[in-house]
């Protein structure tokens, strides 16, 4: 249903991976300009994901410079939707720092 708001139309240009099986890919930023970004990166995949295999999460992950990867057990594509606790808890130690 939030890929469907009209507002999403816009956010999707800003989306980093395409959501199509046979596109994905880093679709709006090249694998050279992911080595490049500084800050630190936060990849959260389930590792039941129908959509993307998580190895395209542990690539994203290894491809930043300050990326880190966070695997949800018992999601699928959306474990932001799935388990909302566990997924902020995961944003809020990595906002922190921990």
């Amino acid at each position: 249903m939030i890929f469907k708001q009209q507002e999403m139309t816009e956010a999707r240009k800003n989306l980093i991976v395409s959501h199509l099986p046979e596109t994905a890919e880093y679709s709006l930023t090249s694998a050279g300009e992911f080595r490049k970004i500084e800050q630190p990166v936060l990849v959260v995949a389930g590792v039941q994901d129908n959509t993307h295999d998580p190895k395209a999460a542990r690539e994203m992950a290894e491809t930043a410079p300050n990326g880190r990867l966070e695997i949800m057990e018992g999601c699928r594509h959306g474990p932001y939707f799935e388990k909302p606790e566990e997924f902020n808890k995961i944003h809020l130690d990595f906002l922190l720092g921990r």
